[in-house]
């Protein structure tokens, strides 16, 4: 009966915060055969999951589980909010280490990645100048029909003009410029 004690007391301890994680995961491994003779398959998984983490956050889902086994016992326990506000505390950390340790993990492969899209970008900014060097010149040879163009205009209203003076000469002094 004295394990009985030492477990319920622990849980009590568990419900009201004053448990760390560490601590809780030695009692509970050192323990772990006692546990199972008192305990339901039920209550063992939900206090401690196969997949538990020794942090906070997964101390406030076993304090939940810990108040489900007194609450199902009929004395239902009073929990305090330490596990959860360490794990607020928590989680902006573990999200820190997440990224340290997902960038020094792709890190060998994120530089060809990186060198393959700079070599990209430079290709692209290559086919940009060609192009509109390429539109630069086709504007050029434009411009330049368009001159041609106009001067040949400009040549034959000239040509028509001295045409058309020549023969009102001729028609209006009878004198022809091929006697």
């Amino acid at each position: 009966m004295a394990f009985q004690d030492e477990m319920k007391q622990m849980f009590l301890r568990v419900a009201a915060g004053e448990t760390e994680p560490k601590e809780w995961e030695t009692w509970w491994n050192s323990n772990l055969f006692k546990l199972a003779e008192m305990l339901t398959q039920g209550d063992l998984r939900r206090m401690m999951p196969a997949y538990w983490r020794s942090n906070y956050a997964w101390m406030a889902k076993t304090q939940d589980a810990v108040a489900y086994y007194f609450h199902a016992q009929g004395r239902p326990v009073k929990t305090s909010g330490y596990y959860e506000e360490k794990a607020q505390e928590e989680d902006p950390r573990d999200r820190q280490n997440i990224m340290e340790t997902y960038h020094r993990k792709t890190a060998f492969a994120r530089k060809p990645w990186e060198e393959y899209l700079e070599k990209q970008a430079q290709a692209k900014k290559q086919q940009q100048e060609m192009l509109n060097e390429k539109i630069a010149k086709q504007e050029q040879e434009r411009s330049r029909l368009a001159r041609a163009w106009i001067s040949e205009r400009q040549m034959a209203k000239a040509f028509n003009a001295y045409d058309a003076s020549v023969m009102t000469e001729t028609v209006a002094g009878g004198d022809s410029l091929f006697d």
